[in-house]
């Protein structure tokens, strides 16, 4: 079979896949009766049931494995074949059985005869936007047509792989060969993606797919502004709520550059429960960051066609838009008060017979006074709506963001005017005089006023800021694969930030649990306990990187600053320290001269060097066997390329220190060894880098068992950088393994402070309570922590050993099982009696000792529940000389009780200098 029938199969099946499964029989005997061997290969390859799985089967990716293992076997002998598929197919029968299939069409089909007309012709039907209800577009069900304009039909679907409803808007089938209009529906995509704000629409996803393309949004269920508005005007307080939200949607999207340039109440979503979105961004202009230079030739070719063409929609365009002249955010401002208008009074301000009257009107006619149509509408709000579509735009609010202030102060000062609990009834008469009072509130107002002006110059945040989130980077590449650089950006802020003493700083860990999560910042600020967020994107792409951050207070979910970067990738050390030396500087908090000089610290790497640090830490931040080899080898190209970057040494050390070598396989003895070698070498470098400190000491600790030299190292790390949850967890556990319990429970309590999501820091705060002997608290704790993630190992395995502290030993026994940790496991049978169990996975474990290398400690822990102390001290004293992790908490492990009283456990203890 050649090579590119074997891709043809796969177009074929991609076309069955996406056909509605009434049509699939149809076209399965159109184009396989004549060939009952193509007939079997189809039905063998659409067999599951379940759409989305034989979607993932069909992927690019996964199609190359089958590819590559199909011609691997095509090459053996044939009596050498099944114990290849045997071995390569061993946990996955289905492959082997479509392996098995392929290799028998191979034996019975001829160049000639297979594959022929009928199914490339198939594949070269024109796309169509068409989609059928019930039919499976990449990997979202169609459920029905919702919507269809000019620039697209908008089908309601439902996500195969996260169960939730979208909105998917596709290009429609006469533009889908249209540049400019291929040009404008990704530009739409792009704008979306930039942004990222609770009052505008979320996009999920785009791509384009037998030559369709598509953009898939939220679902929202609810209504139109239009709908409301058809029947009469609102109420001038629901009116100021929505333009709040407009507002605050369109400043977001203006400090990413972004201009709608067609809103209207057809574009404003009223959602069931309350919430306001700002829709279709298809017209968007982009103000673009990158600089001049880097604009491609096709995007000037799209701005000169645009030029002078008429884009929006008519009776909402502000003066410069109808003119065709360039547009800027202030035109978003009039047309937002065109809309605010028509919510005020239920007449749109310009509407006319024709198109030509309404741009006459636009352009040389004031609206009519709102004070003649809607009696109930403050003067002021009429006032603000009224500056809003100035002809002139110097003349109208210069930013959304001075819109929404001037809205909420009318909201404010209305309320408070409407209140009578503000009006006390027993005002003294002196004050009742206006004369004597209204000099002083005159005062007060222009004092306010100037203050609200200094304010615009320069936002100050309403209260002062002590502690901050950095949100996960949104990746907006498009390409999955640089995730590592949007999170590598993400942790190296956070970093920067960490060192400031003064200021809270949430890790890593606990923030990415929000990556792509539509949580509002001020649900998201009480869940971290944070004053405010930063929020972002990033942007790679050839040598140029562009950044946007955000700041926006938590508790107001006020936009208090804005900011673009672009640099070049060269560059990108230095602009992580620029960056948080802005942030720093826009909350105002105090840093003192050694930490601002920290902040301004610059430093280089070549850009294939940096590319590959960031993957080594993607990979690291997985804690698996494969993830922790792949960091090690990506950590090793960074020195490859430059010997003196010290972070890439503290890498390679961090994946032999993490679980004492476990995840690479080796003992730990070996483990410390080799990361102190690195360790070394990266504090010779740079004295002054703290995770570096940190993990010497571990070393000095669990390898060398200097204890005094291991809390120097710790304190010194923490010194270096206060927010770095990591040494304040490493130097609870060091104070636990000598028994200073108390501080111990200190220490861990801060670095949650730090890292509340950390499933290993909530745990380890569990383990202090544990130690303590607070068993309850200590329970209570670990359920919490299983509520974030119901597989963690180590909260099932202290959550079992707690129970055995209360005598449940049942229930510990069952949380033993869903660790899947056989030591524990044999100690929990051993220990409820079921003795045949416990000996079983000895031999079981001894067994697998053979094959590899298995924790002395497991047997260590078996024996001890099966009362078998002298072999308990046996493997106890292995466990010692290997260095595994556990071995350093026995002064103070509550299962070793049976052998505590015995020489060799004081010899034992004695040899780790406890």
């Amino acid at each position: 079979m050649k090579s590119e029938q074997f891709h043809q199969i796969r177009k074929l099946l991609i076309s069955l896949q996406l056909s509605s499964p009434e049509n699939r029989e149809t076209l399965i005997q159109e184009n396989c009766a004549d060939n009952p061997t193509l007939q079997v290969i189809v039905k063998t390859f659409l067999e599951p049931d379940d759409a989305a799985e034989r979607q993932k089967l069909l992927t690019a990716e996964n199609w190359a494995q089958i590819e590559d293992l199909f011609y691997s076997v095509l090459q053996l002998d044939p009596d050498k074949r099944t114990a290849f598929l045997e071995e390569a197919c061993r946990d996955r029968p289905a492959l082997r059985e479509k392996i098995e299939v392929l290799l028998q069409a191979d034996e019975e089909i001829s160049a000639e005869n297979f594959l022929s007309s009928p199914i490339v012709s198939l594949m070269e039907e024109k796309p169509s936007s068409q989609l059928e209800q019930g039919t499976i577009w990449v990997h979202y069900k169609i459920l029905d047509l919702i919507g269809e304009g000019g620039m697209g039909r908008v089908y309601r679907a439902e996500d195969q792989r996260l169960k939730r409803f979208v909105a998917i808007k596709v290009l429609p089938d006469h533009l889908a060969n249209n540049e400019l209009a291929l040009h404008r529906f990704e530009r739409e995509a792009r704008a979306l993606a930039a942004l990222s704000h609770p009052n505008i629409v979320t996009i999920h996803d785009v791509g384009a797919e037998r030559g369709v393309s598509f953009v898939v949004m939220e679902w929202l269920e609810g209504q139109t502004l239009r709908a409301p508005l058809c029947n009469s005007a609102l109420s001038w307080s629901r009116a100021v709520e929505i333009a709040i939200s407009i507002s605050e949607g369109l400043s977001a999207a203006h400090s990413k550059g972004v201009v709608h340039r067609d809103l209207k109440p057809e574009n404003i979503f009223l959602t069931v429960d309350g919430r306001i979105k700002i829709l279709d961004f298809g017209v968007a202009r982009t103000q673009e960051a990158f600089s001049r230079d880097t604009v491609s030739p096709e995007a000037e070719t799209l701005v000169r066609t645009l030029a002078g063409t008429l884009v929006g929609t008519v009776p909402y365009m502000s003066t410069e838009q109808v003119k065709g002249e360039p547009v800027d955010i202030r035109s978003d401002i009039f047309s937002l008060g065109c809309v605010l208008y028509e919510m005020l009074t239920g007449k749109s301000p310009f509407q006319r017979n024709t198109n030509a009257e309404t741009i006459a009107a636009i352009l040389s006619e004031d609206p009519p006074e709102i004070s003649g149509i809607a009696k109930d509408v403050p003067v002021a709000l009429a006032r603000i709506t009224h500056r809003c579509m100035a002809k002139d735009p110097d003349l109208r609010f210069q930013s959304a963001n001075d819109l929404s202030s001037a809205l909420k102060s009318i909201a404010r000062t209305e309320t408070i005017k409407a209140s009578p609990a503000l009006q006390p009834a027993g005002i003294p008469l002196s004050l009742r005089n206006p004369r004597i009072w209204i000099v002083p509130v005159l005062i007060m107002a222009a004092f306010a006023f100037w203050f609200s002006r200094k304010g615009q110059e320069s936002p100050m945040p309403p209260s002062k800021i002590q502690s901050i989130a950095v949100l996960p980077l949104a990746n907006l590449s498009g390409n999955p694969q640089q995730e590592y650089f949007a999170e590598g950006m993400t942790e190296a802020v956070i970093a920067h930030l960490a060192q400031i003493r003064a200021l809270k700083v949430i890790s890593r860990t606990s923030v990415m649990q929000y990556k792509k999560t539509r949580k509002p910042v001020r649900e998201i600020g009480k869940e971290l306990q944070v004053d405010a967020v930063i929020e972002g994107s990033v942007l790679y792409s050839g040598n140029r990187v562009r950044i946007t951050a955000q700041l926006i207070d938590a508790r107001s979910d006020a936009h208090l600053w804005a900011q673009t970067y672009d640099r070049d990738i060269q560059d990108v050390l230095s602009l992580q320290s620029e960056i948080a030396s802005d942030i720093a500087q826009q909350i105002r908090i105090e840093i003192s001269p050694e930490e601002r000089k920290s902040l301004a610290t610059k430093t280089k790497l070549d850009p294939q060097g940096y590319e590959a640090y960031l993957k080594g830490s993607y990979f690291w931040n997985k804690r698996s066997p494969e993830g922790m080899k792949k960091s090690l080898e990506y950590f090793q190209e960074v020195l490859d390329l430059d010997p003196t970057y010290a972070p890439a040494y503290v890498g390679i050390a961090d994946c032999y220190i993490a679980h004492g070598g476990a995840l690479l396989g080796i003992p730990g003895k070996e483990a410390y060894a080799k990361a102190k070698a690195a360790i070394t070498k990266a504090l010779e470098i740079d004295e002054k880098l703290a995770e570096a400190h940190a993990s010497l000491g571990s070393i000095k600790g669990e390898l060398e068992h200097d204890w005094n030299g291991a809390e120097k190292e710790y304190r010194r790390a923490i010194e270096l950088k206060p927010g770095y949850a990591t040494a304040h967890h490493w130097y609870s556990d060091f104070l636990v393994i000598h028994g200073r319990l108390e501080e111990a429970l200190k220490e861990i309590e801060r670095a949650l402070e730090i890292d509340p999501l950390s499933l290993i820091i909530n745990t380890s705060v569990a383990i202090k309570l544990y130690t303590l002997g607070r068993d309850d608290e200590a329970i209570h704790q670990l359920q919490r922590t299983l509520e974030m993630d119901p597989n963690f190992i180590l909260a099932h395995i202290f959550l079992g050993r707690t129970y055995l502290q209360k005598g449940m030993n049942e229930d510990a026994l069952k949380s033993f099982l869903k660790s899947g940790a056989r030591g524990y496991i044999g100690y929990g049978y051993a220990v409820t009696g079921k003795q045949d169990e416990a000996k079983r996975i000895l031999r079981q474990l001894g067994e697998q000792s053979l094959q590899e290398y298995t924790n002395p400690y497991d047997f260590a822990l078996l024996h001890l529940g099966l009362g078998e102390k002298e072999e308990a001290l046996e493997w106890l004293e292995k466990a010692q000389q290997d260095n595994v992790e556990e071995i350093l908490f026995l002064k103070v492990e509550p299962l070793v009780a049976p052998v505590r009283s015995d020489p060799r456990f004081t010899e034992l203890l004695r040899r780790l200098n406890l």
